[in-house]
């Protein structure tokens, strides 16, 4: 599976449950590194990098991007499935 079908599916959920969920798309006029879905679930900021699986990692910028949000008091990981993703937007 592609990884834009990944972050599809897990924005479609997202939305089911009822988040606001924004994909970024990488341009000249995104920060780099930005995960790749930004949103808020009743009242709580995440923010998700999207992998194919598990053997696909982030990079470093990446990594410290989410470790930004992490510390602005958002909910913060990277997922490649939508398990992982709710998960990670509920706190578990």
């Amino acid at each position: 599976m592609l990884e834009r079908d990944i972050v599809t599916k897990i924005k479609k959920a997202l939305e089911a449950e009822g988040a606001k969920v924004v994909k970024i798309h990488g341009s000249s006029f995104a920060e780099a590194g930005t995960p790749d879905l930004l949103g808020c679930l009743r009242g709580r900021c995440f923010a998700l990098e999207v992998k194919r699986d598990e053997k696909h990692r982030a990079t470093a910028l990446q990594l410290m991007r989410l470790h930004q949000w992490h510390l602005a008091g958002a909910q913060v990981g990277v997922v490649w499935s939508v398990e992982m993703a709710l998960g990670v937007v509920r706190g578990l």
